[in-house]
């Protein structure tokens, strides 16, 4: 897990993805689009809805972005835009999963400190509300 003030956005891998779809029901909304990263790079994305946020530690987090093409297969997250016609070539070798979430600062928003325990390599929020649901474009709850 990274925390980063140089976007607003919650940004997963896919294998991260798909694993966070299975347990907060997620699914792949809207077209995918193009994400600057570090360094200059341009991965392409798409968000994922969930039906309740995603709970890590203290933290809700209520819009995610999954990576689609360069770490791991969203081919597990339901997806009512996929393309029947479209050809995926898979090959045999198996590769381990890559998983991250770099938390956005939309998601730091809620939280008043972070406190990093060097000795016991951890970090611990301090979060002082809870963020009501956002609505959709749609104008359904999220």
């Amino acid at each position: 897990m990274i925390f980063t003030f140089d976007s607003p956005e919650t940004m997963v891998t896919a294998s991260t993805g798909a694993v966070l779809a299975h347990t907060y029901r997620g699914r792949m909304v809207g077209d995918p689009r193009p994400v600057n990263l570090e360094m200059g790079f341009e991965r392409s994305v798409r968000e994922m809805d969930v039906e309740r946020p995603i709970q890590i530690g203290q933290f809700a987090l209520h819009n995610v972005v999954v990576r689609t093409r360069d770490t791991g297969s969203t081919r597990g997250i339901p997806d009512d835009d996929h393309d029947p016609n479209e050809i995926v070539v898979t090959g045999n070798r198996k590769k381990t999963a890559t998983h991250g979430i770099v938390i956005g600062t939309e998601n730091l928003a809620d939280g008043s400190s972070l406190t990093y325990d060097k000795a016991a390599m951890t970090i611990r929020p301090s979060c002082a509300r809870v963020r009501p649901q956002r609505a959709r474009i749609d104008g359904t709850a999220r």
